[in-house]
């Protein structure tokens, strides 16, 4: 249960920067835990599926998927605040998380929390952030019913015909300033060991695909010229389905 996905290689003066764990010998995602944090996490998970199967049994397969996902989603907050790479905020007097910049990298001292304990980073404080989400996005429910439709696809074909869409909205990368897939690896290994079963399509390989993501990235082979043709195909891409 433990994830024994590689962790990023990191190097070079791209987006491999934001990685230097593996020089401390952390090449698996594993590796950013501890014996203690890792039973905890693992032992979550393993109540987070049995909990999908029990809801199997008694609702439909819809309602069992949204709730084992919520359940999901609070479990991966806990890894971000239950790793090694968690520092002490003296300031507030609380937990920092993994990813207190956009990067995994070494500390060289860390704080524990207590998942079922009352500090800061605990479960219940986890579980406070989805719900607080789900009540707000309910509010409006009484005014008006909303539907949408939700997909994953490549920028640079989209799944639209011409001249559809109202608007296009983008928040895209930025030459080599944040390694997107790479760090969402981190919640991506958690996921897959909380989802069984469910959001097969999406959780079907063991890390996020890298291939044809829009970055600057030496350690994957990726310069300015691809950034930039990538990025104009995909800009062209949502021209094209604007009206």
């Amino acid at each position: 249960l433990v994830p024994d996905e590689p962790t990023p290689q990191g190097g070079g003066s791209g987006a491999g920067r934001a990685f230097s764990q593996r020089n401390y010998g952390m090449d698996l995602f594993g590796d950013l835990f501890t014996s203690r944090q890792a039973l905890a996490l693992t032992t979550l998970a393993r109540l987070v599926r049995e909990a999908g199967r029990r809801l199997a049994d008694e609702n439909d397969a819809g309602l069992t998927a949204a709730v084992q996902t919520c359940l999901a989603m609070a479990n991966d907050k806990q890894a971000d605040y239950n790793s090694s790479l968690c520092t002490w905020n003296t300031r507030g007097e609380y937990i920092g998380h993994t990813f207190g910049r956009q990067a995994l990298p070494m500390i060289w001292d860390f704080v524990e929390l207590q998942p079922c304990g009352d500090g800061s980073g605990n479960l219940d404080g986890a579980f406070e952030w989805i719900f607080r989400v789900l009540s707000k996005e309910t509010e409006s429910r009484e005014q008006v019913i909303r539907y949408g439709l939700s997909d994953c696809a490549n920028a640079i074909h989209i799944p639209l015909p011409d001249d559809t869409a109202k608007c296009f909205v983008t928040d895209p990368p930025y030459y080599d300033a944040v390694p997107y897939s790479d760090l969402s690896d981190f919640f991506l290994v958690w996921l897959r060991r909380n989802l069984e079963n469910t959001h097969d399509s999406l959780l079907k390989e063991s890390l996020s695909p890298k291939d044809e993501e829009c970055i600057v990235d030496e350690v994957k082979g990726k310069d300015k010229s691809y950034f930039e043709s990538t990025m104009s195909k995909a800009m062209s891409e949502g021209r094209r389905v604007l009206t």
